[in-house]
């Protein structure tokens, strides 16, 4: 990668990790259901009164995250195809490798965060606590969307109305999760942060990796 994009990428990893830090400690009080303690509790606290919850919204952007992890079906369907077609890994575009690659990445944030439990919601799911940190819907669905706008570039000739229905559902995803009130304020924050970092790492990669 150049220069100024590693010391970017650089930038928002630890951008991430002080965001996370904060989340953990800063403002770290009872306000969620059962004493439940969460970082930011006064701005988490005032957005989710303000928002309130809405399980119509909830349900929404369950349906539509069918349509993001489609995508991941797809690209390893790609990948493979094209493994058994041109009988070697090195002849797989690089672009759906490191793609395969970063979902992995994707994977194991999502694995640790389950274990940490940073925060809980600000709702009780079945009648208990539930992992809240990052917003696992928003994480997913601008990463995975972002990345398949790139990687359609290389796959289709005329991308543009595919990438624009995929732009629309990442976006109504994103706002729909926000407004919901199943998350707190700083979850989604989190899961936009941690989702343009490596969203810009994969874009830099693989446009070095394609002037290369």
């Amino acid at each position: 990668m150049k220069k100024n994009n590693i010391i970017s990428s650089a930038s928002l990893v630890g951008l991430s990790i002080i965001y996370t830090l904060l989340v953990r400690f800063y403002d770290y009080r009872a306000v969620g259901p059962n004493d439940s303690f969460v970082g930011f509790a006064n701005l988490n606290g005032a957005f989710h009164r303000l928002t309130k919850v809405h399980m119509t919204l909830d349900s929404i952007t369950d349906y539509l995250g069918l349509i993001i992890l489609a995508l991941v079906v797809f690209y390893a369907g790609v990948g493979l195809i094209q493994l058994i077609k041109r009988k070697s890994l090195k002849k797989v575009d690089k672009e759906i490798i490191l793609l395969g690659a970063f979902y992995a990445i994707v994977a194991l944030i999502f694995v640790l965060f389950e274990m940490i439990e940073l925060n809980y919601r600000p709702i009780l799911v079945d009648g208990k606590l539930d992992a809240s940190f990052p917003s696992t819907h928003v994480f997913l669905s601008l990463f995975i969307g972002c990345s398949a706008i790139l990687v359609n570039k290389k796959l289709f000739k005329k991308p543009l109305i595919i990438n624009i229905v995929i732009a629309l559902v990442t976006v109504t995803i994103i706002v729909l999760r926000t407004i919901s009130g199943v998350h707190w304020l700083t979850d989604i924050v989190g899961a936009l942060l941690y989702a343009s970092t490596l969203g810009y790492i994969y874009y830099s990669l693989i446009s070095y990796k394609t002037k290369k």
